[in-house]
């Protein structure tokens, strides 16, 4: 399942929390060129300067070398982006380069959004000692030749609250690391970047095809794939709160949505219980475990129904406006926590507007093993943007999986 693969990245991030960091590197501007300012490592790398000047989306405030593939060069990475209300933020990430030779218009770049991890400082995947192995297909793209980027999204290791499942935050993350790897020189970065997310990161995916053309036009955006995405929130949570083992999902959403609307009223929606753990949610990465075999309440009633939380899901569920960029839907068949029925639903939604979609169902698959199930038809979808390659219309594709 997706979150025994988390709870072991999750435990090696703790593992390099409590070795203070990777050492090494500073920061760097425009250009690549160091900053005459100390090194900056550990937890320390993650806050920004007390008077943090404000700077266009994607500059770079810091970066920091990691261990990388053969043949790659990685670096941990802080850079600026904007919170919803208009604050310039720091956000984290990492950026990996290949070593080879570097094309005249620079390298593709692909924009990894990562699933749920937690919304605590030490649960960004960034933090762990070795981020590489969190990102599917690292070492195809790379040797590709092409750039991976993967942001941790806002305040996920960096100051403030996560704002889990509020799309056009996650959204400005991914693409605002992609931005940032042009000030690496190293990196060769163009800016011509396709999105790549699963689940919570499938969600930031469509939202981040949906907002590029204004808040990012520096960009070329090529395509989007998204895996098992959360494309309902309202019915995620429905959903997330009578499966075992994903009932602290809830209350992710509760601490992610009261930092952004502290005006929605949390026990109109979320049971005492649920409210008494938003504390352990910005403090732990795994809440699920809290509430498995447990009858604990999360929802006091339906998610779809209640004011003004309807409202706010609908409004960062995707598919209500038009991404005028080619969309890879993939989804597992036989996946309950984000059913492909609801994405398929999304799908018809965002079809009418005009997008144009493949999707891919991979009939045997669940939400943790269409990762595999999918992967090779993902790499290929994403080299054929990067080719420039036509793709019109809409079309629904079944698979079976053996995964």
């Amino acid at each position: 399942m997706l979150f025994a693969l988390v709870t072991v990245l999750i435990l090696v991030g703790i593992v390099a929390v409590a070795l203070g960091g990777l050492g090494g590197g500073g920061g760097a501007r425009r250009g690549g060129t160091p900053h005459a300012a100390p090194v900056v490592t550990g937890d320390a790398f993650y806050v920004p300067p007390k008077r943090m000047p404000v700077a266009a989306p994607g500059t770079l405030i810091r970066s920091s070398p990691l261990p990388a593939p053969a043949g790659a060069r990685g670096w941990k990475v802080l850079y600026h982006s904007r919170a919803l209300d208009g604050r310039d933020i720091a956000v984290s990430g990492v950026v990996y380069a290949p070593t080879g030779r570097t094309p005249t218009k620079g390298r593709n770049v692909v924009s990894w959004a990562h699933g749920t991890t937690g919304v605590a400082d030490i649960c960004a995947p960034s933090r762990f000692l070795d981020p590489a192995p969190g990102i599917p297909g690292l070492a195809s793209y790379l040797r590709a030749g092409d750039v991976v980027v993967a942001t941790d999204y806002e305040g996920l290791g960096t100051p403030g609250i996560h704002p889990y499942l509020v799309g056009a935050s996650e959204g400005r993350g991914v693409l605002d690391v992609a931005r940032a790897a042009h000030e690496l020189q190293a990196a060769h970065a163009s800016d011509r970047v396709v999105v790549d997310g699963h689940s919570q990161g499938g969600h930031a995916a469509l939202f981040a095809g949906e907002i590029a053309a204004e808040y990012a036009p520096n960009l070329h955006l090529l395509g989007i794939s998204a895996g098992a995405p959360v494309t309902d929130v309202a019915a995620f949570l429905d959903s997330s709160r009578v499966l075992d083992g994903f009932k602290g999902f809830p209350v992710l959403v509760a601490a992610g949505y009261h930092a952004v609307y502290p005006h929605a009223p949390l026990d109109a929606l979320f049971s005492p219980e649920a409210v008494e753990h938003i504390g352990d949610a910005n403090q732990q990465c795994d809440l699920n475990s809290q509430f498995a075999g447990a009858d604990h309440p999360v929802l006091v009633a339906s998610a779809v129904r209640v004011a003004p939380w309807a409202g706010l899901f609908r409004r960062n569920s995707p598919g209500h406006h038009r991404s005028k960029i080619p969309i890879l839907i993939w989804q597992g068949g036989s996946d309950p926590l984000v059913p492909a029925a609801k994405t398929a639903e999304y799908v018809r939604r965002a079809c009418a507007f005009g997008d144009s979609i493949t999707a891919y169902i991979y009939e045997n698959a669940d939400h943790s093993s269409v990762l595999i199930a999918a992967r090779t038809d993902v790499e290929h979808w994403i080299a054929a943007r990067f080719a420039s390659r036509p793709t019109r219309g809409c079309k629904t594709v079944h698979r079976s999986s053996a995964t």
